[in-house]
């Protein structure tokens, strides 16, 4: 009797693991096979407000430099939240791994859609969505990005756990 006790306690211990396990498990990257990845969607106390602030100063510097503004896409910041997550998890380095499968994405929604993606990092929090455009602006290439003649952006944002912000930007025009 004592020894079925605690096969049962074992049981129920291994049972309540692995429930554990499941209800836990985060759904794989769309961009890198096996990799897990948190929510694409934003953080409304944080990161999407600063993927707001960013959208809103991209569109202000397009204002005396570009005519047209850039309407915001959730598809596009979808894919740029997965790419920022990955980098800011440490599953893939800081760079533009990936971004013809970004942009396939993408194309599932906005059919010849031609893009450009800008990437950041920084180690603090404090105006970096400012620091960012600055960075951008002040590189010849990437500012024909910002100023380019594009209809649609997403941003995403992430933070690492010491405290990193990466930014995922991607703007597209659709060809006809």
């Amino acid at each position: 009797m004592k020894g079925s006790l605690v096969l049962s306690t074992i049981l129920l211990f291994i049972s309540i693991v692995i429930i554990q396990c499941e209800r836990d498990k985060i759904p794989d990257s769309p961009m890198i096979p096996g990799a897990t990845i948190t929510d694409p969607e934003p953080n409304a106390n944080e990161t999407g407000n600063l993927e707001r602030e960013l959208y809103n100063l991209v569109n202000q510097y397009r204002e005396v430099n570009q005519p047209n503004q850039l309407n915001w896409s959730n598809t596009i910041s979808k894919q740029c939240r997965y790419h920022s997550n990955d980098i800011a998890s440490g599953r893939i380095p800081f760079g533009h791994d990936g971004k013809e499968a970004r942009l396939e994405k993408i194309r599932n929604t906005f059919p010849n859609a031609v893009g450009a993606e800008l990437i950041y990092q920084q180690n603090s929090g404090y105006q970096f969505y400012q620091k960012a455009i600055d960075h951008w602006k002040n590189d010849q290439n990437r500012n024909q990005i910002l100023v380019g003649n594009y209809q649609r952006m997403g941003i995403g944002i992430a933070k690492s756990e010491n405290g990193n912000y990466v930014v995922t930007m991607i703007l597209i025009f659709q060809e006809n």
